[in-house]
């Protein structure tokens, strides 16, 4: 049961090959046009029952056009399938509120080909506007028509009443309908804006050599943590490092042997930091840490173990092989301090790492 609901979900939605066209609204007419099939079946019976017999057969040759209307959203003919089906509902209730009676709503339903012509993307919106003031003029003059116009044969109350049902059931399905894909086109509009918002966000807050985040959103990264610290209590590490003789890599063996450095150890920042805080390009060749323990002899430790893994990795670009070292410099935040001069200190701890003999980290 579920496998032939999803067969008939997948028909339903199957998207349009023509890039000029839309799938909301070719789904929306294939939707629309299974319900007015539907509807003109009820209402040809009804209209039978009052002895409009070529009506009621008129009604049937429209339900044929509705199919028609109905292959054409697959036959990438989406326009057509809207023109046909506009002027199949908008002459089938024209004449049924002339011949049958104003008094049972057919003229409404004439309104909801109105909001159809805003989702079609080649008409112009003073086309739109044109047409939606058209169909409301054409409504009123319909019923007006019909008001004074002798009702043929008039109804039975009972049937009077089904009538008036039945063509509440069709408006409110159709203004579901519509609604429905409405909100559809609006709610893939809102993630498309977010997609490129959050795209927007993601290129300001990242470098685009390393991936890692760049100065100005870890700026605001330790702004965040030191906020946290001063309400919590809890104080928190923030280390330098520096790639030592990097200068001499780019000179012995070209800047995009530098790049390939950068970037590598920058995966490596990131697989070994995602469990105690954020790494981040600070400039050049220089990175910046936030651990979130506030233990110096802690991210001490951590910090030996991601130097040893740096030393000890074989780096490879094109046809040369070699090794890199980094020294760090780390320093626990507080209040006191603040975060520019923390940095400060921890850069001072990295420079004297540096006058030391490199490849070692400093508290």
């Amino acid at each position: 049961m579920a496998r032939k609901k999803n067969s008939v979900i997948n028909f339903l939605t199957q998207d349009v090959r023509s890039a000029s066209e839309t799938k909301e609204l070719a789904v929306m007419l294939r939707c629309l046009n299974i319900l007015y099939m539907v509807y003109f079946i009820f209402i040809s019976v009804q209209v039978a029952v009052l002895e409009h017999y070529f009506f009621s057969l008129v009604l049937i040759f429209a339900i044929g056009i509705l199919t028609g209307s109905f292959i054409c959203t697959y036959e990438n003919k989406t326009n057509l399938a809207l023109i046909l089906f506009i002027l199949t509902i908008i002459s089938a209730m024209s004449w049924l509120t002339i011949c049958v009676g104003y008094n049972k709503n057919y003229h409404w339903i004439m309104l909801n080909t109105i909001p159809l012509v805003f989702f079609n993307p080649r008409l112009r919106m003073t086309l739109k506007m044109l047409y939606s003031e058209i169909i409301a003029a054409f409504a009123l003059t319909v019923s007006m028509i019909s008001h004074a116009h002798p009702v043929l044969r008039t109804a039975p109350s009972g049937l009077t009443a089904m009538i008036i049902v039945v063509n509440l059931i069709a408006f409110t399905g159709s203004t579901i309908i519509i609604s429905y894909f409405f909100s559809s086109k609006f709610r893939q509009s809102e993630e498309k804006i977010q997609q490129y918002t959050d795209n927007l966000k993601r290129m300001a807050s990242v470098d685009a050599l390393t991936g890692l985040y760049n100065r100005r959103h870890m700026n605001e990264h330790l702004k965040e943590m030191a906020d946290a610290s001063v309400r919590s209590g809890k104080s928190f590490c923030i280390a330098i490092g520096d790639v030592d003789l990097f200068k001499s890599i780019n000179d012995t063996y070209g800047h995009d042997t530098g790049d390939y450095v950068l970037v590598t150890i920058s995966t490596l920042f990131q697989d070994f930091m995602k469990d105690y805080g954020v790494a981040s390009r600070w400039g050049g060749e220089e990175f910046l840490f936030s651990f979130r323990s506030g233990n110096p002899a802690d991210c001490y430790s951590k910090l030996e173990a991601l130097r040893k893994q740096i030393a000890a990795y074989n780096f490879s670009f094109k046809d040369h092989q070699f090794h890199v070292s980094m020294t760090f410099g780390l320093e626990e935040f507080n209040e006191a301090l603040g975060i520019e001069t923390t940095i400060s200190r921890a850069d001072a701890k990295l420079y004297t790492g540096k006058e030391n003999g490199r490849n070692q980290v400093v508290r």
